[in-house]
């Protein structure tokens, strides 16, 4: 029976038998014709298995174990793979005489379009808090290479085109990233068919991924509150009002000390994991005492 198989993906072409203790194996081969050529692809003899066409070498296999399974797996298609298949098996009988037999199968290699259904890797409501990392991933069937494209539902039925590539990513979410997103799928053999996955709706809150930590300010040092004694909260940084100036800071254990620069009459605040913002009084102020955790004071 003819077997149509698709480019780059993997077929069987079935070759099987019921073993019997009055005949022995002796050899089995795998031959392809394709034109006025015939060549041997694959022999299993004494000797062990040989692979003899370098086309098919690190592409090709017969089950080892399986007694009465000669079948070809034939991996990663290719067009040219496309001909006419024998499998010849030669046994012995107890009396010596040699038997064989012969079975052919007919492989056509085509493109195969991108399968109808696209699949979005992901659950259809997320809610995450801004700052969180997350990402979308895309899959679909059908013969490389397969294109994918991302968009963002819009009002009235629109959709705005967002990237290329099988994954869309945030490294760190906001909240106006909030919206529903779905990809499309293509390839060539598609002839330009366009395939859809179902949407997933985004939610970004703005709650921050870690415990709220009430921060104090005096002239230039800001004081961290910590349940672990001696150091910073993790993800946790200190800066003037303008964010271009991150980092003008240095951690002394649960302290952080303004450097030069960023004191004076800067509003330094505190980020949180997450993407939150605590801001401080101008420095040279002290936050109100209630505001104050762990039993630490400002220094």
């Amino acid at each position: 029976c003819p077997v149509t198989g698709t480019w780059m993906a993997s077929t069987t072409l079935p070759c099987t038998y019921v073993p019997t203790e009055d005949f022995t194996q002796q050899t089995l081969s795998w031959s392809v014709e394709q034109g006025s050529s015939t060549s041997t692809i694959f022999r299993r003899d004494d000797s062990g298995d040989h692979i003899l066409l370098s086309q098919f070498r690190g592409r090709v296999s017969v089950p080892k174990h399986s007694p009465g399974d000669a079948s070809l797996l034939i991996q990663n298609l290719e067009m040219p793979d496309s001909g006419h298949y024998t499998c010849q098996i030669i046994w012995r009988s107890r009396d010596n005489s040699l038997i064989t037999r012969e079975v052919t199968t007919i492989v056509k290699v085509v493109k195969g379009k991108c399968s109808s259904k696209v699949l979005l890797l992901s659950e259809p409501g997320l809610t995450l808090p801004a700052g969180a990392s997350t990402s979308l991933s895309c899959e679909a069937g059908g013969s490389p290479p397969i294109s994918y494209r991302w968009f963002r539902r819009g009002p009235a039925g629109t959709a705005e085109l967002l990237s290329s590539g099988a994954e869309l990513a945030w490294p760190s979410l906001r909240p106006s990233d909030s919206g529903t997103y779905f990809c499309e799928a293509h390839n060539r053999a598609g002839a330009g068919a366009v395939q859809r996955s179902d949407a997933v709706r985004l939610t970004v809150t703005g709650e921050c991924r870690a415990a709220q930590i009430l921060c104090q300010g005096q002239r230039n040092r800001i004081l961290l509150p910590s349940p672990r004694h001696g150091a910073l909260p993790e993800a946790l940084r200190a800066f003037p009002s303008s964010p271009t100036l991150e980092g003008a800071a240095q951690e002394q254990g649960s302290v952080l000390q303004l450097l030069p620069h960023a004191a004076g009459t800067a509003s330094p605040s505190c980020q949180l994991g997450g993407g939150c913002f605590l801001l401080l009084p101008p420095v040279g102020n002290s936050v109100p005492q209630q505001h104050h955790h762990g039993g630490q004071t400002p220094v």
